[in-house]
């Protein structure tokens, strides 16, 4: 019996992992991706002007290739050089077809392994091609669709609307008015762009989420030691395990004083920026400062914005487009 064949859909992270584990596992792979190079959204086609991770070095790195250029808070540059690393010392880059988007992924009945999957492609020339794959992995993660508004009155806007990623160059906000739709990691990145360098920048959200910078306890501390999962979870008893009396002992011992320092953390923080971003109440999250997905690292830069009244928040969503500037 011959290798079985995997069509991988996407080389960011997760494709490039799956990759790799599958050609050393002696499978035949193909990995297909719709833009000119590896990387999803850490690509040059994706990466929006100063995209970065919002994370500290070497924590966004694979177990068996050491990132030698790592730093806090890296530009999407160094991750994109790092996965062209990673391709080249596990042989992708060859098994890659860049330009080549999947138009159908099919089999003619589902519960029978033995029928092959049908993958319908476009290349970048236009042709069509169809392939048959004994397994589908798809990679494309979370973002690979990217979210368009569509709001009432748009026709009448005179402006221009624009996804994140089609900003490359700070150039593209000079002496413009900027309005901010979203108020998670990209907005924030946006917004602290624009209050720099356009003439004005308001951030519209329908979600408040806890802002915390990079270094906790006066800058010694990262945040995502903190906040990780393995430290907030270090004492989570597994099922039917045979944890003895002393471990649940400290399973509760440190919910109780996670949960104590997670509150105090966050009582903190709506004394230290209450002038700045809790003036308005509505402004505190109602979500639980122990959710690390309730929480947004930033730059002091976003927050020195704020209180220089750079960026004007709203609280609320956009109904309508009135005319061409309201």
């Amino acid at each position: 019996m011959g290798r079985k064949s995997v069509a991988i859909i996407g080389a960011g992270v997760s494709g490039l992992a799956a990759g790799k584990v599958l050609l050393e596992d002696g499978f035949d792979i193909t990995i297909f991706d719709r833009h000119k190079t590896l990387g999803g959204i850490w690509s040059p086609d994706w990466a929006y002007v100063h995209q970065h991770t919002q994370t500290i070095a070497n924590l966004m790195e694979f177990s068996n290739l050491h990132d030698t250029e790592a730093m806090d808070c890296a530009p999407w540059e160094n991750i994109h050089n790092y996965l062209k690393r990673y391709a080249d010392k596990f042989h992708l880059i060859e098994r890659i077809r860049f330009e080549t988007k999947i138009i159908l992924i099919d089999k003619n009945d589902l519960k029978n392994g033995n029928l092959p999957w049908i993958v319908k492609i476009e290349t970048a020339s236009g042709d069509h091609e169809t392939l048959q794959f004994d397994l589908v992995v798809v990679a494309t993660c979370l973002f690979s669709t990217l979210e368009e508004p569509n709001f009432r009155g748009q026709n009448k806007f005179a402006g221009s609307i624009q996804h994140i990623t089609d900003i490359k160059k700070e150039d593209q906000l000079k002496n413009k008015r900027v309005i901010v739709i979203g108020g998670a990691k990209s907005a924030i990145d946006m917004a602290t762009l624009a209050a720099m360098h356009a003439n004005s920048c308001h951030m519209v959200f329908s979600h408040s989420y806890w802002i915390l910078p990079h270094k906790i306890l006066h800058g010694y501390i990262p945040l995502d030691y903190g906040f990780s999962r393995i430290f907030t979870h270090i004492f989570d008893p597994f099922p039917n395990a045979p944890h003895s009396a002393a471990f649940y002992f400290l399973h509760r011992v440190f919910s109780f004083v996670f949960t104590k320092i997670s509150d105090s953390i966050a009582n903190f923080l709506i004394s230290k920026y209450k002038s700045e971003l809790f003036a308005d109440e509505k402004f505190i999250p109602k979500e639980s400062i122990r959710n690390p997905h309730n929480i947004m690292r930033v730059t002091k830069e976003f927050i020195t914005m704020i209180r220089e009244n750079r960026i004007i928040r709203k609280l609320a969503s956009i109904d309508e487009i009135i005319d061409e500037t309201t």
